[in-house]
């Protein structure tokens, strides 16, 4: 055993100066592996493994204060009156003591199984760290009514995880001490007497009989190889127990109580959704479109995520959307104030919806019909294939016209694999030329379309007759005419006669004088438009060409031509049906008379992907006005003079 006499102190300057149990095993001093740059008060004053130099293994299993975090200038000293007390240096202030000076303290003594123990004058212990367990317990250590483990944390004093055991004798695993998460449904109330962890690996409840009436054990459970092992709450909010490989120089977990880490309450912390990959669990944000914090709050501390705040739903510039996320399950926390209502997933959808304090919902397929309603904006959740149960977030609706669609932030692309480097290169050489020989036959196909067209023009051009008989005879004929640019060019003789910018003289066969003005792109386009949504406009024309096979859909009703439309896909296959009805609504929004009604170019693709909804169009349309072929638009005064 080796002790230290009374006055024995370690410095923060002299943090290399450490106290070591006779095997070897244990130290005590400050805890430079808990050191951090960023921070004045960083570091803790404990009990902690020594195992060499890897400071990754030599980890804390007793800390002062219950991880009191001290500055530098401090120091730990076994004072003369008989108390273990941390000092802040220079002000001298004692931010920790034992509270034994009046005991007749006359040494310390760290023991081999890293128990920290004052001692008297006949070597009795009158105090020990093993009776204020922290984070740890080690083999021999006890847990009794009200102690529990508080999970170290990164960022605060005490941690919002923590191993209990209650009255009861029931061992539970909370959070923020309103919240059980995990417990061993064990009741016991007034014949139990402690939880003991022993050197084997388990961990066992033991009744004012010192019998064993509940236990759990390592996997390795009574291995003789190995000779230190350790319960820990850990600050990912799990209970785990360790068993050292002397062989491998590591840790390995033996038991976890939470097999399932997103199962842990607030696993990925605040704005955060917990899923599986083949590693274990990773965190992703809950909705990529947030804001910054700006209110002080801090996350919990064991979600790495750092998602941001989400959008206040009253500063939403036009309305709110619901959000659905299959297969996830939301919670609030701060504190939990979800309300638990029967109705189907459909109508737990338009409930929240319709209740502007409903900030998410979530409904259960397990057939239990229940919808939990969250006022709180504060959420968390989980979402993996095996969920059963789906969930709706509110979020503001921007556009008007495109509603965001929960994806599965899990679910990637797996590529194609193959046993054989050379089948792997020949398979995507074969894909290359598909590739290359589709590509080249559509692009061969557009360009004959194209010189179709051109041609099929040209040669109705050349034929047409310009002017009925009686707007050749009759002097005094008068009517609304439309002119192809061919036809103003030769009643403008190859607009020869230029009276101004753009302006030319002409004269109808009938001899009446004309005067021609050409309108170019930006004199016909609305000066409110920016070139982007008039693309967007125009990316909506082209769409409804394509879907409707018609050229000139402007001339046409489109509400009939919707109306019919909609009477041919009823006919056809659902999905394709759904395909084109998505085309034809984003078509429609495009082509919105009101610029800040049409949707970005980024939505539109995300729309014909199928990864957004779009909403149904009003039903009154209003368009710009009609263009001529070619550049130019053309207007034709007539002179009446």
């Amino acid at each position: 055993m080796v002790s230290v006499p009374l006055g024995f102190e370690i410095s923060g300057f002299d943090r290399s100066r450490i106290w070591v149990s006779q095997n070897g095993v244990f130290a005590f001093g400050f805890l430079e592996n808990c050191s951090k740059e960023d921070e004045v008060d960083s570091f803790l004053v404990g009990i902690r493994y020594n195992l060499g130099d890897n400071e990754v293994v030599n980890v804390p299993v007793w800390t002062v204060g219950g991880g009191l975090r001290v500055s530098m200038n401090s120091t730990i000293r076994l004072s003369r009156d008989g108390r273990l007390i941390l000092v802040d240096n220079p002000s001298g202030v004692i931010v920790w003591s034992s509270d034994t000076s009046s005991l007749g303290i006359r040494k310390a003594s760290l023991l081999n199984n890293g128990n920290l123990v004052l001692v008297g004058i006949e070597d009795n212990v009158l105090w020990q760290s093993f009776n204020s367990p922290t984070s740890t317990l080690l083999p021999g250590q006890s847990l009794h009514f009200p102690q529990t483990l508080r999970a170290p944390s990164k960022k605060s004093i005490s941690s919002y995880y923590s191993f209990v055991i209650r009255h009861s004798g029931e061992l539970a695993l909370v959070w923020e001490n309103n919240v059980t998460y995990w417990s061993n449904h064990v009741n016991l109330l007034g014949s139990f007497k402690e939880a003991i962890f022993d050197g084997n690996g388990l961990l066992g409840l033991i009744d004012i009989s010192n019998k064993t009436v509940w236990s759990i054990s390592s996997k390795d459970f009574d291995e003789p190889s190995l000779t230190l092992r350790r319960l820990k709450m850990d600050s990912d909010g799990n209970l785990r127990i360790y068993s050292w490989n002397h062989v491998l120089h590591e840790w390995k977990v033996g038991w976890q109580a939470v097999e399932n880490q997103c199962d842990v309450f607030g696993s990925c912390g605040l704005y955060s959704l917990c899923g599986l990959n083949s590693t274990g669990a990773v965190c992703d944000c809950l909705y990529q479109d947030s804001v910054n914090w700006g209110s002080g709050l801090s996350t919990v501390d064991s979600g790495s995520s750092g998602c941001k705040k989400m959008v206040d739903l009253g500063n939403c510039k036009m309305n709110t959307s619901m959000m659905v996320m299959r297969q996830t399950f939301l919670y609030g926390l701060y504190p939990p104030q979800d309300v638990d209502i029967m109705l189907s997933e459909k109508a737990c959808k338009e409930y929240c919806s319709n209740d502007t304090n409903c900030i998410a919902a979530t409904s259960k397929n397990d057939g239990s019909g229940i919808c939990t309603i969250k006022r709180t904006s504060f959420i968390t959740g989980y979402g993996n294939p095996s969920v059963s149960a789906t969930s709706f977030l509110k979020v503001c609706l921007v556009p008007l016209a495109v509603s965001a669609r929960g994806t599965n932030p899990d679910v990637t692309a797996k590529p194609i694999s193959t046993s054989r480097g050379g089948d792997s290169k020949n398979f995507t050489a074969a894909i290359a030329l598909i590739v290359s020989v589709t590509a080249s036959g559509f692009v061969a196909i557009e360009m004959f379309v194209f010189w179709f067209m051109y041609r099929r023009r040209k040669l109705k051009a050349h034929i047409r007759i310009p002017f009925g008989k009686d707007a050749q005879m009759n002097a005094h004929y008068n009517s609304l005419i439309r002119l192809s640019f061919e036809e103003i060019k030769e009643i403008t003789s190859d607009l020869a006669n230029k009276l101004g910018p753009s302006v030319y003289k002409g004269a109808l066969p009938n001899k009446t004088p004309v005067i021609v003005k050409a309108l170019y792109d930006e004199e016909a386009a609305s000066s409110s438009e920016s070139p982007s949504e008039r693309d967007i406009y125009m990316f909506g024309e082209m769409l409804l060409q394509i879907v409707t096979c018609k050229r000139d859909i402007l001339g046409e009703n489109l509400n009939h031509l919707v109306e019919k439309m909609s009477e041919e896909l009823n006919s056809e296959d659902s999905i394709i049906s759904e395909e084109v009805e998505r085309v034809v609504r984003i078509a429609l929004w495009c082509m919105q008379n009101q610029p800040f009604l049409r949707p970005s170019i980024g939505e539109v693709v995300k729309v014909l992907e199928g990864t957004l909804s779009v909403d149904r169009p009003p039903s009154a349309f209003a368009f710009r006005p009609d263009q001529m072929d070619g550049t130019v638009l053309t207007e034709v005064e007539v002179d009446s003079s």
